[in-house]
């Protein structure tokens, strides 16, 4: 349902694309979650791809709180201002 809205409000704005994903936190949150609710070692492995796009992966180096993990800089984890707060990175 809020897949279709998206899609709605792209298509009345004539978006072409809209990528949506899971971030760090996402996939710690689901498995502790899981963890806390009895499941099996099997059901622990998180949230799995639903796509198999290769360019729409999850952003499994961002987290929440806006920090970023970039194993290509030297400081590899840094603070990106978060959107949530600042509605021009949207």
């Amino acid at each position: 349902m809020r897949y279709r809205h998206l899609g709605l409000e792209c298509a009345f704005r004539g978006i072409g694309s809209l990528l949506v994903a899971h971030h760090a936190d996402d996939q710690y949150e689901t498995v502790l979650m899981r963890m806390l609710s009895g499941h099996p070692s099997r059901g622990l492995r998180g949230i799995r791809p639903t796509s198999e796009i290769p360019e729409c992966e999850g952003l499994y180096g961002a987290f929440r709180s806006g920090w970023l993990d970039d194993r290509l800089r030297q400081t590899p984890f840094f603070n990106h201002p978060n959107a949530e707060k600042d509605r021009r990175y949207l």
